[in-house]
């Protein structure tokens, strides 16, 4: 998030992380890497306009799924669209600001590595969850039961 670190300070965007030093991802990081730039520039572009603006990215291991969600100080999706952010070409943004593609593509990634990218709807703020499976602690169960 480096890249991001100085458009975050000039507009005064705290960005928050709280990333398990022990989490081992077993997929190309340049795929996670592009879902996470999609999510936290989304959420940038959600807040931007907000008083109060932070961006939070926690990552931790649940079961067999690294769990990463990003979470901003926004309200929420609204209702009547959370059915459709997920669909290529879909966007709230002007035509000259994007393309709709984003989420869609971050989706096919995590369903590609057998995952899954959601919407919290029940979180308090706007929240995506990536979950995508802990591929050693897969490999540890099938040798543990294949014993």
């Amino acid at each position: 998030m480096g890249v991001c670190a100085e458009k975050f300070r000039v507009n005064d965007i705290e960005l928050i992380t709280n990333i398990d030093p022990e989490i081992e991802l077993f997929c190309n990081k340049l795929h996670i890497s592009d879902i996470l730039m999609n999510l936290v520039n989304n959420s940038f572009d959600a807040i931007l306009s907000q008083e109060n603006k932070w961006i939070q990215i926690d990552a931790v291991q649940e079961n067999q799924f690294i769990k990463i969600s990003v979470t901003d100080s926004g309200l929420g999706i609204d209702k009547s669209i959370i059915g459709d952010i997920m669909h290529p070409f879909f966007t709230t943004k002007s035509i000259d600001q994007a393309s709709g593609l984003g989420l869609s593509i971050s989706k096919n990634i995590a369903q590609r590595y057998n995952g899954k990218l959601f919407l919290n709807s029940a979180a308090n703020n706007t929240q995506f969850i990536l979950e995508i499976p802990d591929k050693k602690a897969d490999k540890e169960v099938r040798t543990n039961t294949s014993s």
